[in-house]
């Protein structure tokens, strides 16, 4: 879905991250580097593209975000339910209901659609999940 952006054709605060070097002593490999960079350009097509982010901005704004967010998913292929069903006497209805609007006895994708994670193996039994923090506050 993001490989039509071009991650060099982003703003600077975008793309000026040194991707090839974990740390002083780790470089990611060319796989790693491309998963940031399509996770960057998903962030910048969430902040800025979809909706142009206001650090004083209401809620009311960051879920217009995500319903048009959503929407750029659907129209880029995505057909499947990934709706989280709960059944009504469900245990995470309890927890997950303070956060998310429960409705039908499920949580709509599109309340989740904002969120990302990687998952790198290193094929010998554990899991290794190097986070690079790209942005300085």
């Amino acid at each position: 879905m993001v490989d039509n952006i071009r991650f060099d054709g982003l703003p600077a605060e975008w793309n000026t991250f040194n991707l090839d070097a974990f740390s002083r002593t780790k470089k990611l490999w060319d796989y790693q580097r491309q998963a940031v960079e399509n996770a960057i350009k998903t962030l910048w097509k969430y902040y800025e593209n979809v909706h142009n982010y206001q650090p004083d901005e209401n809620a009311e704004t960051n879920r217009e975000r995500k319903r048009k967010f959503f929407r750029w998913y659907q129209d880029n292929g995505l057909s499947e339910a990934l709706d989280i069903p709960l059944a009504r006497n469900h245990r995470l209805v309890r927890l997950l209901g303070e956060y998310y609007t429960v409705a039908d006895e499920k949580i709509a994708y599109e309340q989740f659609v904002n969120r990302a994670c990687f998952w790198m193996a290193t094929g010998i039994g554990r899991t290794l999940v190097p986070v690079k923090r790209c942005c300085e506050s």
